[in-house]
């Protein structure tokens, strides 16, 4: 058990050294110091929780496969599920890494929407949402046909016993901050000259990107760092979805050249004008905007320079007031506008 309990440790440690798992607050308008406390909560038990989870679902085999349905991999992820994370359509074909990481997103919002709750973990893996407190369904074997033997509540006594055991073997996590974690941004990204392997702005395949509801598809390592965002900004109580990659196909002045057709953009619904806020004024005096000057760029996250008035200050970014398009349209103040500079400068499609 201890050693599944340090193979995690040690995937943890990765992760933390490559995206954003615990936030600490840029002091200011819109900042809240309960994110780093609730981030520090969730993060401090992913260790004993993935190293459950490997034990009870395949043994720590990152090549395991379910004989009665879809799932794979060492979490055993259904296809659903998975959801083509990283580019991979099944999670048995994607790296051990790429396994745990994806384990360890969905935990932490597991933990997010239940207030922590370790034991809301395995019924959630394991039926996919948390039963009422009267419902038959924790003492109803789900689809047996697939090979499961146990009750929810039978499974979730199973598994806090593991988890029992690998809390005590596994090492404490020291929560940290890690803003600065992508260095120094430009204040906004040329799209027209970004070049992602051989896929043509505008015409990225969607099993080259990644799809969360909350953001729609976006290159694998923008939508992984646009979770953490999406999820620091709802601890908040901030509402953040958008929508990501937008085909060439769809028009308008900027098809073919603009960052969401690389997948490396995201428009905030909320924000754009008309949907909560009547004009870009009041947008941009928002407490979602201001929540984004304050913290995005701690996940890698800009409002590029010409989308503000000349002379604001949004994060290290100044604005221009140059304006984008809307369609065929311009110049457009663009409060909704989101860039991922920080995916460009650390991804390995994008760095030289």
């Amino acid at each position: 058990m201890k050693s599944v309990a340090a193979a995690v440790g040690v995937v943890l440690a990765a992760l933390v050294a490559s995206f954003v798992l615990v936030v600490l607050v840029v002091t200011g308008a819109g900042g809240d110091g309960r994110l780093a406390a609730a981030a520090c909560a969730t993060d401090a038990n992913l260790t004993p929780i993935l190293a459950t989870i490997l034990t009870i679902e395949s043994g720590g085999d990152y090549a395991a496969e379910a004989a009665g349905s879809t799932a794979s991999g060492a979490y055993q992820f259904i296809d659903g599920t998975w959801d083509n994370y990283g580019g991979y359509t099944r999670a048995v074909q994607a790296p051990p890494e790429q396994q745990d990481q994806k384990a360890a997103e969905m935990v932490r919002t597991v933990l997010a929407e239940h207030d922590n709750s370790v034991a809301a973990v395995p019924v959630v893996w394991y039926l996919g949402h948390l039963p009422d407190d009267d419902a038959t369904e924790w003492d109803t074997i789900p689809v047996p046909g697939a090979g499961n033997v146990l009750t929810p509540r039978e499974y979730q006594t199973k598994w806090m016993a593991e988890y029992e055991t690998q809390s005590t073997a596994a090492d404490t996590i020291t929560c940290t901050s890690t803003i600065g974690t992508f260095g120094d941004l430009p204040s906004s990204l040329d799209c027209s000259t970004i070049r992602w392997g051989g896929y043509p702005n505008g015409d990225i395949p969607e099993s080259a990107m990644r799809y969360r509801p909350h953001s729609g598809y976006l290159h694998p390592g923008a939508s992984a760092t646009y979770d953490e965002l999406y999820a620091a900004a709802q601890a908040a109580g901030l509402d953040l979805r958008g929508s990501g990659y937008r085909p060439a196909s769809a028009g308008g002045n900027t098809a073919g050249k603009s960052c969401h057709g690389l997948g490396l953009a995201i428009d905030i619904s909320v924000l754009v004008i008309g949907s909560r806020y009547r004009t870009a004024d009041d947008a941009f005096a928002s407490a979602e905007f201001t929540w984004l000057c304050n913290n995005a760029q701690a996940f890698g996250w800009i409002t590029p320079r010409w989308a503000i008035p000349e002379g604001m200050v949004c994060g290290s970014v100044i604005g221009t007031g140059n304006g984008g398009n809307v369609g065929d349209r311009c110049c457009f103040l663009e409060p909704w506008h989101l860039e991922a500079a920080g995916t460009v400068s650390a991804h390995s499609d994008f760095v030289p």
